[in-house]
């Protein structure tokens, strides 16, 4: 079992505990290819989907430094009998651009001789997708309960943050974060291209008990979202509530050819406060407009020899109905996702991982005045290469 644990912030800049607890190291350079193909259909809509997803990642990491740079090829088509249904968008995603540096790494005598780190990190969204959509492209932008990217391209991003660790003893860690987000304008809407939209802030904090021995691991953490008002061409017309969350993990190695692990978390939020069209005064919601949110999984892995090992996962995610009346607007049902995969991990050799996984998944909303709403099912299969030079 790897006992590394990983400690990150809400920006991604990742701080690995072997690096935290140990003054030695080599720098470690990593370039990573993949390729997600998802495809799900509903009967009662008519309606296929497809989302081609392909990321290139470069890691740079040394005692001191973390450095990361991500992007992808980012393709996604919709299907439909219904006139004005369908659409395709091929594209580069944005590009995101990350990196760490551990200002400080040492024993502190205040906090008892205890060793701490403090961390800066950075994290910058380059506008390289498509941003802006229009027409039947619009139709090919799917619930992010049903594919992993909800979304072409947005603005220049630009957040920085700290994080800080508290090594407890020589198997425990406490570690804190904040970031700030800051979201750079932009138009999304094609069909209305002088239509500015100015996303909110982000900030948060979160905090996260870790824990690793040779045999097991695990981490139980604490996560607030705030986010600044939201604007269309410099009027205010959002304001997202406040969010918090708590999330727990852990893995046991049963013995050298078994292991199991599990994930789970739950994240609530309050009323969202909308332009009146009356007064152009923000108002909150009569009700909470947003359902509680809660994820689970579990699997099992086996080791079929020195180089590979074979894994099963179950997950469910849900979102419950928000507190409007079924009949008002407002209302939003119920959405539950479920989904088996079945993956592969051979090691090619000490430098390069190549893997593999097919899943299959139902996304199914709840009713409206007991009418059911739409189910879709599908399947994902995703392949990638590691090579760590």
């Amino acid at each position: 079992m790897n006992s590394r644990i990983l400690l990150s912030t809400f920006l991604g800049a990742i701080i690995p505990y072997e690096v935290l607890s140990q003054e030695t190291g080599t720098a470690k350079q990593t370039l990573s290819l993949g390729l997600e193909i998802s495809s799900f259909n509903e009967e009662t809509l008519d309606e296929d989907g497809t989302q081609v997803f392909a990321p290139l990642h470069y890691t740079f990491s040394n005692q001191r430094f973390d450095f990361g740079v991500k992007t992808a090829f980012l393709h996604g088509e919709r299907k439909s009998s219904h006139s004005g249904g369908a659409g395709s968008v091929s594209s580069l995603s944005d590009t995101a651009v990350s990196a760490s540096y551990r200002a400080f790494a040492g024993d502190v005598e205040w906090l008892g001789g205890r060793r701490a780190t403090l961390a800066l990190n950075t994290d910058i969204n380059l506008p390289t997708g498509q941003e802006q959509l229009s027409g039947s492209e619009k139709n090919a932008v799917f619930d992010g309960f049903i594919v992993d990217h909800d979304r072409y391209g947005e603005g220049l991003n630009f957040g920085i943050g700290l994080s800080s660790t508290i090594t407890l003893d020589s198997q425990t860690l406490l570690g804190f974060g904040f970031s700030y987000n800051i979201r750079g304008d932009y138009s999304p809407d094609g069909d209305q291209p002088d239509q500015e939209l100015a996303p909110g802030n982000h900030k948060v904090a979160s905090i996260q008990l870790l824990r690793s021995t040779p045999q097991y691991q695990w981490n139980l953490g604490y996560r607030v979202i705030d986010e600044d008002v939201t604007k269309v061409n410099g009027v205010a017309t959002y304001d997202r509530a406040t969010s918090h969350e708590i999330f727990a993990s852990g893995a046991y190695a049963i013995n050298d050819i078994w292991s199991i692990r599990s994930s789970a978390s739950l994240s609530t939020r309050g009323a969202d406060s909308l332009r009146d069209a009356t007064t152009g005064a923000l108002v909150q919601a009569e009700r909470d407009d947003n359902g509680d949110s809660s994820y689970f999984s579990v699997g099992v892995s086996k080791r079929l020899s020195e180089r590979d090992t074979l894994s099963l996962d179950l997950s469910r995610r849900y979102r419950a109905a928000n507190d409007f009346d079924e009949s008002n607007f407002s209302f939003a049902p119920s959405l539950e996702r479920k989904e088996i995969r079945l993956g592969y991990q051979r090691s090619l050799n000490a430098q390069t991982i190549l893997e593999g996984s097919l899943g299959y998944f139902e996304v199914e909303e709840g009713t409206i005045l007991g009418f059911s709403g739409p189910k879709y099912e599908g399947f994902t299969l995703s392949i990638g290469v590691s090579h760590e030079f």
